[in-house]
């Protein structure tokens, strides 16, 4: 096929493919599983959490950015998954215990402090336990 058979509908479909591409880049999300809380902000403590490294999200009522839960050696963490600088998804970084936004590079420490740009600003923090099975989730 050369340029002279290209139908109006091939043009646009690969024309679609390429703005998706090139603007999905700023919309990547942490493929983590999402988990939705009580009105209470609490809910039964996933399996998915189980494990030092392991990291969730989870959906609380009133708040419009998913929450990311994670366990370290330490204990429980949790904060925005909405990186402040263009709002992708960071992702914890278990081998640094670091915050990590795949798109421009911003790293933030577990409290949600920036420890790296380009983001400025930090992400909001959460306080997180564990109590008889389950996580109760608030702003810090």
């Amino acid at each position: 096929m050369t340029a002279m058979d290209l139908t109006r509908r091939d043009f646009l479909v690969g024309a679609s493919a390429c703005a998706a591409a090139l603007c999905g880049g700023c919309i990547i999300t942490n493929k983590a599983p999402t988990f939705d809380a009580d009105p209470d902000g609490t809910l039964p403590v996933p399996e998915a959490l189980a494990v030092p490294g392991a990291q969730i999200k989870v959906r609380m009522p009133g708040i419009p950015e998913e929450v990311l839960v994670w366990r370290d050696g330490k204990g429980l963490g949790a904060a925005s998954v909405v990186c402040t600088h263009r709002g992708c998804e960071v992702g914890f970084n278990a081998d640094q215990g670091t915050l990590d936004c795949p798109c421009h590079g911003s790293r933030f420490n577990p409290d949600g402090s920036v420890l790296q740009g380009p983001a400025k600003r930090p992400l909001q923090s959460y306080r997180v336990t564990e109590e008889g099975g389950r996580l109760r989730i608030r702003k810090a």
